[in-house]
């Protein structure tokens, strides 16, 4: 009886245990600084600007793929590209400069698996001045920013963690990577994106393996 009671609950395991997603994207196409060219900046519409011939602002962007389950686990963290700042004079003591006002950030998803599909994130303000060996530039992304990529089956969402994330100075080194700042986003793939057929079948995938367990006890 005790059994009886528990087979929804080994179906439902038995089912997101063989249901694991891998999700397959890269950021490359689409991401670009969006600014306006004058004699101080130049690179806007590029993934690399060069500010008053003194600092570069470079995107460097990311191919990654990530396993998530959409019933036990429909989340994970994941990388949405990296920002480094250099000193134009392959230095680590340039001066201050000053970001230029109207300067943002497009990152675009470009996904592979598990539907070919693409989308871009509402943009993020760079604002603030960077020097050599201190920032207090950052990014600025409205909260709750993200795009929902709509699949066959499955919907795919990728968020921005950190609304605000302030950016390193060239002379912040670590692990031989100077003035590197991470981007980090949260990627879900949950099982109400799954239309109901396909949870059926999971279910009845989850039954079949339990009824198989009984007969081969009684046998």
């Amino acid at each position: 009886m005790k059994l009886l009671r528990l087979i929804p609950l080994f179906a439902l395991f038995a089912g997101g245990a063989a249901f694991a997603n891998m999700i397959q994207y890269d950021t490359s196409a689409g991401s670009v600084f969006n600014c306006v060219s004058s004699g101080s900046v130049t690179g806007c519409g590029t993934n690399q600007i060069t500010i008053g011939n003194t600092v570069i602002m470079t995107y460097l962007p990311t191919n990654s793929s990530v396993s998530v389950d959409p019933i036990n686990a429909p989340s994970t963290f994941s990388n949405l590209g990296n920002i480094q700042i250099s000193c134009v004079d392959h230095t680590l003591t340039c001066p201050s400069e000053s970001l230029p006002s109207g300067l943002t950030l497009a990152i675009n998803i470009n996904q592979s698996q598990p539907d070919f599909l693409s989308g871009g994130i509402p943009v993020g303000t760079v604002v603030g001045s960077i020097a050599g060996g201190s920032s207090n530039a950052s990014i600025q992304w409205d909260p709750g920013s993200s795009v929902t990529l709509n699949g066959a089956l499955f919907d795919v969402t990728y968020a921005i963690v950190s609304p605000n994330l302030t950016l390193s100075p060239p002379a912040s080194c670590y692990g031989g990577n100077c003035g590197m700042t991470s981007i980090q986003g949260l990627i879900t793939d949950p099982v109400s994106s799954v239309p109901e057929p396909a949870i059926s079948m999971l279910f009845a995938s989850g039954l079949v393996a339990v009824g198989s367990v009984r007969r081969r006890k009684k046998s």
